[in-house]
């Protein structure tokens, strides 16, 4: 059997396509969502909307959990779960991110008003 060795267009394709992926990559992770709201959802059901401009804490599920929007990002401060994901989970801010505290069946969704110039379908 004849072994097969990378070939100098095989090396140029390659990091081409690294490049290419890379800089798709570096735009959505780093172009911030300004102008988004923070949608609230219990049981599948939305039931409030918060701008992301304006810094606030306030209490969700009758007291169940604490949210804090500060410097257009979004956290989860207090909840009485008792695997506590939610609360550990990194503040979102991009378009489409989100916090879920299953026990209390709680959802935290940004949607930005900003939609970015990359776009995706799929059949």
């Amino acid at each position: 059997m004849e072994k097969r060795t990378m070939r100098k267009n095989d090396i140029f394709l390659l990091m081409g396509t690294i490049v290419i992926a890379v800089v798709f990559l570096g735009i959505q992770f780093l172009t911030p969502a300004s102008g988004g709201n923070l949608i609230i959802q219990i049981n599948g059901e939305m039931i409030a909307s918060y701008p992301l401009g304006e810094d606030a804490e306030f209490e969700i599920n009758d007291g169940t959990n604490r949210v804090e929007i500060s410097d257009e990002k979004v956290r989860m401060v207090q909840a009485d779960c008792p695997d506590q994901i939610c609360v550990h989970h990194k503040a979102i801010s991009k378009n489409h991110e989100t916090i879920v505290c299953l026990p209390n069946k709680i959802v935290l969704t940004i949607e930005s008003t900003n939609e970015t110039e990359i776009d995706a379908t799929t059949n």
